[in-house]
């Protein structure tokens, strides 16, 4: 009987013995993990073994606590994704990545100079480091350094020709520099590699509206919402596309799922406003007047026109009244525009103030001697000046 257990005690011994090696084995490898929850859990099992057992060096630590702060980003969480930068680096001086992935935390928070320090400090410690020059590059591009970003961009790629990010962030410069077939050329390179990029088909599909290309930019916003159906602002811009081509029963439901998405105050005016439009383009003039009016208790800056359509779609709607007081609002706040009074004055004629609204249209023509629709609602009225 004491033969027969004697090979499971072996057994038992091994596996006590191998196991803390294989958990760890498999904890760097899950720290390491593309899935951001799996790698925080993978890392602080590493960190917490450590603080009892002491094993790993400081260099081993460093890795796991950036791999954390890397996978913390990701989700958002960026006081510890910053903890854990600084606690990787302060393990190890000599860890580039945690280096250069600091810098970049810094950049996303408008800390340029910090930033540049650490990526310079990555840099010096490997000057063929592909991901600290983009980094860097995506630095120079924020402070509108394009040259300087141009440069690293280049830089990287020389590097790293499969440098997906690089591709895509060069395409972002040449966009602000308004170079917009070469953005064309970088951002199809970038989705040549990563071909599930949803943010690079989305500004490929800005340049091909850019140049007119309107079709094709339809197709790129399909792609980007198929991959990553809750980005309000692309719904927003496949919408504005599809008023543009008038196909308006597309846009209002574009609109319409961008605020039910939207937590942005200026994106759900716009949307707001702009399904106002496609409705009245429909012929649906309640619907319209009732999303003008809302846009403009939701966006943060407006023109005269917005008030102007707020207006014009309560008279068109059948309900003058209502539409009266963002006419006044209108010439309030624009004393210079012929339309605002031009749209005052046709408000006040059909709300049988015609006295009101000859002065309106005076003053509207006495603004723009050739404003044609205010000199022919006076015409109309035989009270040319």
């Amino acid at each position: 009987m004491h033969a027969s257990l004697f090979p499971l005690l072996l057994i038992a011994i091994f596996m006590s013995n191998a196991a803390p090696g294989t958990a760890l084995a498999d904890d760097q490898s899950d720290c390491a993990s593309a899935e951001p929850k799996m790698s925080i859990k993978s890392c602080t099992r590493i960190i917490e073994r450590d603080q009892v057992s002491g094993h790993l060096s400081g260099p081993e630590l460093s890795k796991a606590h950036n791999k954390r702060g890397r996978a913390y980003e990701k989700l958002g969480a960026r006081r510890k994704a910053l903890a854990d930068y600084k606690r990787a680096v302060s393990l190890d001086q000599k860890n580039v990545q945690a280096l250069s992935d600091l810098g970049n935390h810094w950049r996303s928070r408008g800390k340029l100079e910090k930033a540049l320090m650490n990526i310079n400090r990555a840099l010096a410690l490997e000057p063929n480091f592909a991901e600290a020059y983009l980094n860097r590059g995506k630095l120079h591009s924020r402070k509108g350094a394009y040259d300087k970003a141009f440069a690293d961009f280049d830089k990287a790629l020389t590097l790293d020709p499969k440098m997906s990010e690089a591709f895509s962030h060069r395409g972002m410069a040449f966009y602000n520099k308004r170079q917009f077939d070469n953005a064309l050329a970088d951002f199809s390179a970038a989705l040549a590699i990563n071909p599930n990029a949803a943010a690079v088909y989305k500004h490929r599909a800005l340049i091909y509206l850019k140049l007119g290309k309107n079709r094709k930019a339809i197709r790129d916003f399909d792609k980007s919402i198929a991959l990553d159906p809750l980005k309000y602002l692309v719904h927003l811009f496949r919408g504005e596309t599809y008023l543009k081509i008038g196909e308006f029963d597309k846009a209002i439901i574009d609109f319409t799922s961008t605020l039910a998405l939207s937590i942005n105050s200026a994106a759900d005016g716009a949307a707001y406003g702009l399904r106002g439009r496609a409705y009245r383009k429909k012929g649906l003039l309640l619907q319209a007047a009732i999303d003008l009016e809302r846009a403009l208790g939701k966006a943060r800056t407006y023109t005269d026109e917005d008030y102007i359509l707020a207006a014009q779609a309560w008279k068109d709607a059948g309900k003058p009244q209502r539409g009266l007081r963002h006419a006044k609002t209108a010439t309030s706040l624009y004393p210079k525009s012929a339309k605002a009074w031009e749209t005052l004055g046709s408000l006040q004629e059909a709300l049988g103030k015609t006295d009101e609204a000859i002065k309106a249209y005076r003053k509207a023509l006495a603004l723009d001697p050739k404003h044609e629709a205010g000199r022919d609602h006076l015409k109309r009225l035989d009270a040319l000046p």
